[in-house]
């Protein structure tokens, strides 16, 4: 990879490095049972928001295809500021539902964004395809460190100043996120092709329903995202149960976002040759 690469790609790392410091998510369900949600509560809160990301995915994605990627990324950001402030000012179920509309509409500009940028650099750049497992693994981590980073700051913030306040120091690392956003070189190789609306819908749902083409990566890409939803959305439950201390759950959920990292890591340094390597390394994924 040549160094002008490198420097272009580096406020990319440093917008994925601070979307993902958010301070709240570590000891967000103790701050919920603190304002009166029961675990009952707390699946319909995530029921509301999954079907915000589900609703908004598909126009979020034409938008930064008609019109920016990187622009999606900043309502991204900026809707993760906005989630931050309506939680840290909630003081029962009904405004914090607010927080978690806001919340789904920043996963839904966020997700796939980043692959697709990464790709079009690429090939504006005139680069090797095999260097996309690389840099999308480098975001991965980036992402990863922000989550571990801000998982063991909230220790911190929790217990000394307060659950509130993780919600409202989380506000200016998104912000943070937008002024690197604002430094990137977006690619314009998206914008070279002009279709109408309903011409370019019609093409994505052709191109998601194809059997044996984009199909079996969109059904893993629903299984992976699920799996991890439950985990991360329902993991601090058990640390509720048993009682853990408020100081536990920052480093708990450290130790979880650490994953997100080391699969960036393991995804450049993994070859796949076979579809049956591939469906044995899922199955062991699934098991474990």
């Amino acid at each position: 990879m040549n160094a002008g690469l490198s420097r272009r790609l580096r406020p990319l790392y440093v917008a994925a490095f601070f979307q993902s410091f958010v301070l709240w998510y570590a000891a967000e369900k103790l701050f919920m049972r603190s304002i009166g949600f029961s675990d009952a509560d707390i699946g319909f809160m995530v029921a509301v928001y999954s079907a915000v990301m589900l609703l908004i995915d598909m126009p979020s994605g034409l938008l930064a295809d008609r019109w920016s990627r990187k622009g999606v990324l900043i309502l991204a950001s900026s809707a993760l500021a906005g989630a931050a402030f309506v939680g840290g000012v909630s003081n029962g179920i009904g405004l914090y539902l607010l927080c978690a509309i806001l919340w789904g509409v920043f996963y839904a500009c966020y997700a796939g964004m980043y692959e697709s940028i990464v790709y079009d650099t690429l090939a504006e750049e005139k680069q090797s395809p095999a260097l996309y497992r690389k840099i999308y693994g480098r975001i991965q981590i980036a992402d990863s460190a922000g989550l571990v980073l801000g998982g063991l700051v909230s220790t911190f913030v929790a217990t000394r100043l307060g659950l509130r306040e993780t919600y409202f120091l989380s506000i200016p690392f998104a912000l943070l996120a937008v002024t690197a956003l604002l430094l990137f070189r977006e690619p314009q190789l998206h914008k070279h092709r002009r279709q109408l609306l309903g011409a370019q819908v019609r093409e994505t749902f052709r191109t998601v329903t194809r059997r044996g083409y984009a199909l079996p990566v969109v059904i893993s890409l629903v299984i992976k995202t699920t799996v991890l939803f439950m985990m991360f959305e329902f993991a601090q439950l058990w640390l509720i149960a048993l009682n853990a201390p408020t100081g536990f759950f920052g480093f708990a959920g450290a130790l979880l976002y650490a994953a997100i990292g080391f699969g960036g890591w393991f995804a450049q340094h993994l070859h796949i040759a076979s579809r049956k390597r591939m469906v044995l390394l899922v199955a062991c994924l699934v098991v474990s």
